[in-house]
């Protein structure tokens, strides 16, 4: 009964600090996800979009930021090449309006790639119905992130062996105890 009970602690530990690293690295996905629309913004009201190859490279650099690219949709024409959708992934979020995220892992690696859509909105500032022909909530585009949380799934696995390690040892003193007496 108790090594039972502790192979499901050990699980359900094992779930949970899983999924608090991908929530972890969502966040960091949506806040530069909000960074990157916020200074295309900028740069296009202050218009100096032809910077804006040096900045999106600059956040590709961070660290743990394996690729970002954009992608816009046909109604908004900008005639760029490289903001084409790269694959199917890209093309269901333009096409739904929602955010999709792609894991994949491996004995060694583990990526975690998102995909969240930009939607036009009159509540924006500066207003995105202004300079898009759009209308209120139409996918005006996304932006792709893949991250490498190798290293996260990494430290998860630490703790997860350190806590195997501490109930192992407190199992051990247990069942020794218990047959002594």
């Amino acid at each position: 009964m108790v090594v039972l009970l502790t192979s499901i602690i050990v699980v359900l530990v094992a779930i949970g600090s899983r999924q608090i690293g991908y929530d972890g690295v969502k966040k960091k996905a949506y806040l530069t996800a909000d960074i990157v629309k916020n200074s295309l913004t900028s740069h296009m009201v202050n218009g100096n979009m032809s910077q804006r190859d040096v900045f999106l490279d600059s956040i590709g650099q961070l660290k743990n930021v394996q690729s970002l690219w954009l992608v816009r949709a046909k109604s908004v024409n900008a005639n760029l090449a490289n903001e084409n959708p790269k694959d199917d992934v890209d093309l269901e979020v333009l096409k739904s309006g929602v955010e999709k995220i792609v894991i994949e892992e491996s004995l060694y690696t583990a990526n975690l790639r998102i995909t969240i859509p930009y939607t036009a909105s009159s509540l924006d500032k500066p207003n995105c119905l202004n300079c898009h022909n759009a209308k209120e909530g139409e996918v005006l585009g996304a932006i792709s992130l893949s991250f490498d949380i190798s290293e996260d799934r990494g430290s998860n696995v630490m703790v997860l062996l350190y806590i195997i390690g501490t109930i192992s040892i407190f199992l051990i003193i247990f069942l020794i105890f218990i047959r002594k007496r």
